[in-house]
């Protein structure tokens, strides 16, 4: 794959390497920001990862219209918090995913970020181990749904 302009935007300086590190590992050529300021009235990049804390709390307002083109954008919260993530996802159908800064390993926001910038997000068996059997089974009915529970 092509490298291909990614943006890591965090306040906080060493979470902001984190980002930059787990992107990089992802295939993108990146760059990491402090703030909204320095990426100009648009911003062509295929992804944009945005660590919502400090300063950047509500950044996703401001970031989708600036936006260009098909760019996408991962959410970082800086804890877990259902009812800010669902608000996160609401605001544009540009936000593929939102995770979780407290617990966040950036060989799982590699792989995400991977998923996204390649256009494969299905499926499970990009979730789970090597190795671990996937079965399906085609259902027709509530009989046949039955019997496969």
């Amino acid at each position: 794959m092509l490298a291909r302009r990614v943006i890591a935007l965090s306040a906080d300086k060493v979470f902001a390497k984190q980002l930059g590190t787990a992107m990089k590992a992802a295939g993108g050529a990146v760059e990491v920001h402090a703030s909204l300021d320095g990426l100009g009235r648009e911003i062509q990049a295929a992804l944009v990862v945005v660590h919502l804390d400090g300063e950047l709390v509500d950044a996703i307002g401001p970031l989708v219209p600036r936006l260009a083109g098909d760019g996408r954008i991962i959410a970082v919260l800086p804890r877990s918090d259902l009812t800010r993530a669902i608000a996160v996802m609401q605001q544009s159908d540009r936000v593929v995913a939102v995770m979780i800064a407290e617990d966040l390993r950036p060989s799982d926001l590699s792989s995400l970020a991977t998923r996204v910038l390649a256009g494969d997000i299905f499926g499970l068996e990009k979730l789970v181990p090597w190795g671990t059997k996937i079965y399906s089974l085609l259902v027709g009915d509530y009989q046949e749904k039955s019997l496969c529970i």
